[in-house]
């Protein structure tokens, strides 16, 4: 898949990065045997698990980079959209405290004293809460009835995962022109098993 480059005249992202991979080791939401593309900017904030994986371009993001990073994942979603509406399968969580009483008979006990419970944000607010704070969890959307195109995001790392159940590389070199908005598209081959 040929991508082409673009301009990056002061942008705190300044490449997007892919790769495809299949989803052996990670096959929940996933539709088996078919490939599964990952989109992240370049550079990223320092991630150990992205050095694990062989990733190398690291940098301090700042309120710029944020900010493209939020665009970035708007313009993913207006992509997915054509597949059909969103239809969140797992939304981002946040731990809610139990009531005092329950907190306490809890730690007695030795269990939670706190419940996961469902965040109240637009998606595209979850999807930048979870590739930002790995105690959010994770994110899954269908996009369709079939579904038409499967997005994950989360672990608190910086990329979209994101399959297409028809038109496979086609649908993808159309997703990364749109998501990279005149950015270089750079080919990186990581160790998913680190990063999934």
């Amino acid at each position: 898949m040929e991508v082409g480059r673009g301009i990056t005249m002061n942008r705190a992202i300044r490449s997007v990065c892919w790769d495809l991979f299949k989803p052996d080791h990670c096959t929940d939401n996933w539709v088996p045997a078919q490939k599964v593309l990952a989109v992240w900017p370049s550079p990223v904030n320092a991630d150990a698990c992205f050095a694990a994986a062989g990733f190398t371009e690291f940098d301090d993001p700042d309120d710029q980079w944020d900010q493209e990073w939020r665009d970035l994942i708007g313009r993913s979603l207006a992509y997915l959209e054509r597949y059909g509406s969103p239809r969140v399968r797992q939304a981002a969580q946040d731990y809610e405290p139990l009531p005092l009483l329950n907190r306490w008979l809890n730690s007695v006990l030795l269990r939670p004293t706190f419940k996961r419970v469902d965040m109240d944000l637009p998606l595209a607010g979850q999807i930048d809460v979870v590739t930002d704070d790995d105690r959010f969890g994770n994110v899954v959307v269908e996009f369709g009835a079939e579904p038409h195109a499967l997005l994950r995001a989360g672990n608190g790392h910086t990329i979209l995962f994101v399959q297409f159940t028809e038109q496979g590389e086609t649908a993808a070199e159309e997703f990364l022109h749109q998501v990279a908005e005149g950015r270089p598209v750079n080919r990186r081959e990581l160790d998913w098993s680190m990063l999934t």
